[in-house]
């Protein structure tokens, strides 16, 4: 029997945490592509891994990061 979630944000399904060390840099140009995407940094690299992969990737919609245009 599956635990109830509270109000809030759908289950993106089953995760596993990846922790991961990256060059500086990178991590700071990824950060900046993702918020100019209007994406999480965890949607972002996720999404790229899957598009290299041929996987699919659903990240979730219409999260407000507290981007302005």
């Amino acid at each position: 029997m599956g635990t109830q979630r509270g109000p809030g944000r759908p289950s993106k399904g089953e995760r596993e945490l990846a922790r991961l060390r990256m060059p500086v840099e990178l991590k700071a140009r990824a950060e900046t592509a993702a918020r100019s995407q209007g994406l999480t940094f965890n949607d972002y690299i996720n999404g790229l891994a899957a598009a290299d992969l041929g996987m699919p990737y659903g990240q979730q919609e219409g999260l407000d990061l507290g981007i302005s245009a």
